[in-house]
């Protein structure tokens, strides 16, 4: 909550890489989180310029059912 005040998009990056893990790991993600949570981590890793994981992330946002046409975009 700390970093997401700051508007500390690194942080907020690690700690959501952290909570995909954690749930993903634990079985508690649901459907609707993971979308979501993998739509954040790629829009995230595109803005740090991290191409690789951008796609990864985003293509696992849209296999999950996201169905934010941004993502498209980027």
């Amino acid at each position: 909550q700390i970093a997401q005040a700051a508007g500390d998009q690194a942080k907020l990056s690690v700690a959501l890489d952290e909570m995909i893990t954690t749930g993903e790991a634990a079985g508690k993600l649901t459907e609707k989180e993971r979308a979501n949570f993998y739509g954040f981590q790629g829009q995230f890793a595109y803005q740090a310029q991290n191409f690789t994981k951008a796609i990864d992330s985003l293509n696992k946002a849209v296999a999950a059912g996201n169905t934010d046409s941004n993502l498209y975009v980027i």
